[in-house]
């Protein structure tokens, strides 16, 4: 008896599994240089953000005092 052609070997799950984990690691190492990205775009960029310090090479004073 042949085996169908979309029939799902073991292969085919070994390379789903290395599929996911290499999405996984994608995942993990990505998303800090997304958050990165991000944050930088709202401080430095983006001059309609509420979060906008200063523009690049410019330095930045804040008057308030932060405390926890």
């Amino acid at each position: 008896q042949a085996e169908r052609a979309d029939t799902p070997t073991l292969a085919d799950n070994t390379e789903l599994a290395d599929i996911k984990d290499i999405a996984e690691e994608g995942f993990i190492f990505g998303l800090p240089i997304v958050m990165n990205y991000a944050v930088m775009n709202e401080f430095t960029i983006d001059k309609s953000s509420g979060q906008h310090k200063a523009t690049f090479n410019r330095i930045f004073n804040d008057t308030q005092v932060f405390t926890y």
